[in-house]
């Protein structure tokens, strides 16, 4: 059965909507691309957190509505906030139309970091050709007071359990944090996340995965013509060189992209962060980077 790919860009606070003119009984969310910014200036940094509050509606029998509202925050404790006019999400979501057995979608709220989720998917299996998480949101928060950001990291990973060949379960895995340069550090860090497996039967789904930091175009080539694809951001890690700073602007993954034969073209791939611009401090691009998963249904 067909898989359903569709993504759009949202301000902060703001609901993304996928209308689709088919019953979908499984679906997923993850995001590809996330920009907050501090209202008016840069300041410390108290909470860091993205999260998508998702419903499904079902107007007709015939036609399915899945909507993402975009939580999003960026503040310090003295009552500055993000600017949500001029802080975005790019929200995706995947969705099958019909069944499939040889494909599992599924997401997990608040995996801890250095934790995992409860098992969310079982394939009968072991013969898997793709079992890959990816991003839904975060928790970072300091518990004190809030302080500089020298660093910022979240990621997901799939892990499975089994018994002979069958896989029992696969869970979505964490590692997430935020620390300034003088020990302190995020508690409770977590992660949301998405998952997507398949079978070696599944022939309706391909992926890549790559790591890069590079605000320039990128060209990821299937060598087989697609006919619709999304962006998946999978990790980010985003490092100031040296010193720890205020935070004016924060985030990273791919915004946009195009589909042209067997190539997705992606407009950049970056995890960014900077003070204002007075200050002048930005990432050091060699230690920043982002972990994108590129899907695609082959035309």
């Amino acid at each position: 059965m067909p898989l359903i790919m569709q993504q759009q860009n949202v301000k902060a606070g703001e609901t993304a909507i996928f209308n689709y003119n088919t019953p979908v009984d499984r679906w997923v969310v993850g995001i590809s691309y996330w920009d907050f910014e501090m209202e008016k200036r840069d300041h410390h940094v108290r909470t860091l957190a993205l999260n998508l509050q998702v419903n499904k509606q079902q107007p007709s029998p015939q036609q399915s509505v899945i909507t993402a509202r975009v939580d999003g925050t960026l503040d310090d404790d003295s009552a500055h906030h993000i600017a949500f006019a001029t802080s975005s999400v790019t929200v995706c979501c995947v969705a099958l139309a019909g069944d499939d057995p040889n494909l599992g979608l599924a997401n997990a709220q608040g995996v801890n970091s250095g934790g995992q989720s409860p098992d969310l998917l079982l394939m009968k299996t072991a013969d898997l050709s793709i079992s890959t998480a990816f991003l839904s949101g975060f928790n970072l928060r300091y518990p004190d007071h809030n302080h500089h950001v020298q660093s910022m990291w979240a990621s997901t990973g799939s892990i499975s359990s089994s018994k002979g060949i069958e896989i029992t379960g696969i869970a979505i895995t964490s590692a997430s944090g935020m620390k300034d340069g003088s020990g302190h550090e995020a508690k409770d860090a977590s992660i949301n996340g998405g998952l997507i497996a398949a079978t070696k039967a599944e022939t309706g789904l391909m992926t890549r995965s790559l790591n890069v930091q590079k605000d320039t175009s990128v060209v990821v080539d299937f060598s087989r013509n697609i006919a619709q694809a999304v962006v998946l951001l999978q990790s980010i890690n985003v490092q100031f060189g040296g010193d720890d700073h205020h935070i004016r602007r924060i985030g990273g993954g791919t915004k946009s992209w195009t589909v042209n034969g067997s190539a997705v073209t992606l407009d950049s791939a970056r995890a960014f962060m900077k003070d204002d611009d007075d200050s002048n401090h930005h990432q050091d691009d060699k230690t920043s980077s982002v972990t994108v998963l590129v899907a695609a249904v082959p035309a």
